[in-house]
């Protein structure tokens, strides 16, 4: 009788025992579990943190480059002031001839002639200044790309058959193999109100006998500054031309330029680190 209870004794024991191994495997098991999330975890901060580090980054270089373009705004606000008082002074130099009648004629043509060619510039760097102002604050596109590398820069103002200077003109942002920006202002737009024609921008190769390329079309991005855009982010199309310019085409585009070059750029060598 008291063998028999010792056995029944000793099997509830190794049953409890077992019972306890069991319990401590699972937590074993358990913490092994809570262990690997954790380290995961881990993994994914230390991710998290490289990609914080690359935006960074990233946000420097397009701070730094925002800054210089802050800077050229500010030097060309500095010449117009100096062409205004230029102007002003040429102004008056030129109604105090016109009320000398002793001056000779000669004289006055040359004042002339000099109050419009200070006129003509003061125009230019106020387009140049209201340009800078306005691609400073045109949005997500300019400052995405002036953080890249291999940066072109292109300023281009149209010009007649006698390479005087028209009104249009523009400034290209081109990432090598990545995207090209296209931003044109004072455009002519009498002929394109009735919807029968648009400006069609294309690519080519210089020195190339192979057609152009279409790059699209410029599509009116602020009409209160008279400001137009096209955006081309195809990199294999970018990759087959080194030249851009801008024809008056149909409003269905055609199929090679047929109207008179605009705004012809020549994309370079990349000129913005």
């Amino acid at each position: 009788s008291t063998a028999v209870q010792q056995i029944a004794d000793l099997t509830r024991s190794k049953d409890q025992l077992q019972g306890l191994s069991s319990e401590q495997q699972k937590t074993i098991q358990s913490k092994d579990a809570q262990a690997e999330a954790q380290a995961q975890k881990i993994n994914e901060m230390q991710r998290e943190l490289e990609r914080s580090k690359r935006t960074a980054e990233s946000l420097q270089a397009t701070e730094a480059a925002l800054k210089d373009s802050r800077a050229h705004l500010a030097e060309l606000e500095g010449q117009i002031q100096t062409k205004e008082r230029q102007l002003a002074e040429a102004t008056a130099e030129a109604a105090d001839l016109l009320q000398r009648q002793n001056d000779s004629v000669g004289s006055l043509v040359a004042q002339q002639s000099r109050v419009n060619e200070l006129s003509e510039q003061l125009r230019t760097e106020k387009a140049s200044a209201d340009m800078e102002r306005q691609l400073l604050a045109a949005g997500r596109d300019v400052r995405d790309i002036m953080g890249a590398r291999q940066l072109h820069i292109v300023d281009v103002h149209d010009s007649d058959s006698k390479g005087k200077d028209r009104l249009a003109f523009g400034r290209i942002f081109y990432s090598e193999g990545r995207q090209l920006v296209f931003y044109a202002f004072d455009l002519n737009e009498a002929r394109i109100q009735n919807a029968k024609h648009t400006f069609q921008v294309w690519g080519q190769q210089e020195g190339s006998t192979g057609p152009a390329r279409s790059l699209g079309f410029l599509i009116s991005d602020d009409k209160t500054q008279k400001r137009w855009a096209l955006k081309v982010s195809d990199a294999q199309l970018l990759k087959e031309v080194d030249s851009v310019f801008v024809t008056l085409e149909p409003a269905a585009g055609g199929k090679q330029p047929s109207g008179r070059k605009m705004l012809y750029a020549y994309l370079g060598e990349a000129n913005h680190p």
